[in-house]
């Protein structure tokens, strides 16, 4: 299943379930924190709403590593030998989330697909990580520089100025966090 706006490969589950009244996460503020992730892909971390202790930053950063990396593994699936799909993905993927990732790089590199580009991401929080194993984080993606090739067909695509907002579960496995599922909203968001 790939959403006519995602390059091939690109997982498509679209959710409208989610109870969330904000379309857009929280408005830009001057306090949030600009930086690079996996591959130099530019990320902004919105600033939180408030004071947040020394542990719910520690498992932010984590978990924040876990899907920049993850999903820099996607930006770069032609990179990944075949043999070694699985064992990359699950440094920092779990369960569903791990299945369908490599379902769809297995897919992209059978069909010579190499992604192009880069995606910005915009992150935020909701609710508080808090002592829990489990949390929710949610990324607005950028897609106005990401595209695709088709080596054996010599084609190229390219995604657009599209803003999807991504819903990433995280589980904390064994003292590590990985991603565990991936929503992509129905609602659109912005930077």
């Amino acid at each position: 299943m790939t959403s006519k706006k995602a390059s091939p490969g690109t997982p498509s589950a679209k959710s409208s379930t989610s109870s969330r009244p904000s379309l857009d996460g929280p408005a830009p503020a001057a306090d949030d924190v600009q930086t690079t992730g996996p591959g130099g892909a530019p990320v902004v971390l919105a600033a939180p709403e408030g004071p947040i202790s020394d542990s719910e930053a520690k498992n932010r950063r984590e978990i924040e590593a876990a899907w920049l990396n993850m999903w820099h593994l996607y930006e770069t699936l032609d990179k990944i030998p075949p043999e070694r799909i699985t064992s990359e993905l699950s440094r920092y993927a779990y369960g569903p989330a791990l299945d369908e990732y490599n379902e769809i790089i297995e897919r992209a590199q059978n069909q010579q697909l190499k992604n192009t580009g880069t995606v910005r991401h915009r992150i935020w929080w909701e609710p508080p990580v808090g002592s829990s194993d489990v949390a929710l984080v949610i990324d607005c993606l950028d897609f106005s520089k990401f595209g695709w090739e088709n080596g054996a067909k010599k084609t190229v695509g390219k995604v657009g100025p599209v803003f999807d907002e991504y819903e990433i579960s995280v589980f904390k496995d064994q003292g590590t966090w990985k991603v565990s599922k991936i929503n992509i909203s129905d609602r659109k968001c912005s930077f």
